[in-house]
């Protein structure tokens, strides 16, 4: 009998150990909050001159080809490679959850730009920058949709095992200070 409940025993703590060990293996660890950033600039140019100047960095510098306008907002779309460099989805155990995605998925990363330009006074222009990022899982479907300030927060589907199912993306904000600093040196 006291064999019996020693086997007993051992078999349910070896059971534990090799669950405990199952939910070390899945752990997902959220990202750090960015804080709010205004990506704003302005430049002592006229708004018709700035938006020329824009339009010809956006093409250049950025290789935006559908770049279209209303009135003096700018719209534009980039596909981006290397999606760890731009956003931040957390980690997925030791790996960064974004590249985890793409080995086991494939991924894409698309960012939207809006521009809108405002006319200060005759030789003053404020720009004001704000990306909205598309992040797809392409084999399961799953979409992330956030901007430069605000995290997306999603439930997937089919977590990894012993890995919680909510997961969340925010921008690096990169793009957005790379690309508003190149507007203030206009």
């Amino acid at each position: 009998m006291i064999i019996f409940t020693l086997k007993r025993i051992s078999i349910t703590f070896i059971f534990f150990l090799t669950a405990c060990a199952e939910l070390e293996q899945n752990q997902y660890f959220s990202p750090n909050a960015q804080p709010y950033n205004d990506f704003t600039a302005t430049i002592n140019r006229d708004v018709v001159s700035i938006r020329s100047e824009i339009s010809k960095l956006l093409r250049q510098d950025f290789a935006i080809k559908d770049l279209s306008s209303e009135g003096n907002t700018m719209f534009g779309q980039i596909n981006l490679a290397n999606t760890s460099l731009y956003v931040d989805c957390g980690m997925m155990n030791n790996e960064i959850y974004v590249d985890y995605i793409d080995r086991i998925f494939e991924s894409s990363l698309k960012a939207n730009l809006v521009i809108k330009l405002k006319e200060t006074n005759q030789n003053a222009t404020s720009a004001s920058l704000d990306i909205s990022y598309t992040f797809i899982s392409l084999e399961s479907g799953t979409t992330w949709e956030f901007s430069s300030n605000k995290t997306a927060s999603i439930w997937v589907a089919t977590p990894a095992e012993g890995a919680l199912p909510q997961r969340e993306c925010l921008s690096k904000h990169i793009l957005e200070e790379s690309l508003i600093s190149k507007i203030r040196d206009l």
